[in-house]
């Protein structure tokens, strides 16, 4: 169940950051508004009521599917800022990564107190996401974030197509 359910995770934010690459907030009528919205002088969040509920309910949703399937929050925080914000891709990844960051501390230590980490995996794991992160940060900087998003949806999708044939075939 939990394996149908991760699966179905990844098919909906797959599909939604596809659709959001292709129909992106430049193409939204004058006046669509999103509850939380940059001030362009301070280049800070104007903090407002619905701004404050959909960015807690989106922290309790990113964590619950973290803690449940033990997947990213990432996955579920970066087509989240995108629909609730008028936040720059950079600034969405930005914050993404540092919740990524503050939940992976805390949940490495929770776990840790159960049992031991396993160093010989955890290290050489992590010199190789820095590695890929830094690659990728280069990446993206000459690229449109239309397209980073698109690729993100594809991804998202063949590896949710690959976890189907998976469970099908029994490996």
């Amino acid at each position: 169940a939990l394996a149908m359910l991760f699966i179905t995770v990844m098919f909906l934010v797959g599909y939604r950051s596809l659709v959001d690459s292709i129909v992106n907030k430049a193409t939204l009528p004058l006046g669509a508004e999103v509850p939380c919205a940059i001030n362009p002088v301070t280049n800070r969040l104007f903090w407002t009521k619905p701004c404050a509920q959909k960015l807690i309910a989106t922290g309790g949703l990113a964590g619950f599917i973290s803690g449940l399937l033990g997947i990213g929050g990432g996955f579920v925080i970066v087509p989240a800022l995108y629909k609730v914000s008028n936040l720059e891709p950079r600034m969405v990844v930005a914050t993404s990564l540092s919740v990524i960051a503050a939940t992976s501390t805390v949940g490495m230590f929770m776990y840790s107190v159960h049992g031991p980490v396993n160093w010989g995996i955890a290290v050489p794991f992590v010199a190789g996401a820095l590695a890929g992160m830094l690659l990728g940060r280069r990446v993206s900087r000459k690229m449109p974030s239309y397209l980073s998003q698109r690729i993100f949806a594809v991804i998202t999708l063949i590896t949710a197509f690959v976890f189907v044939i998976k469970m099908l075939i029994g490996d």
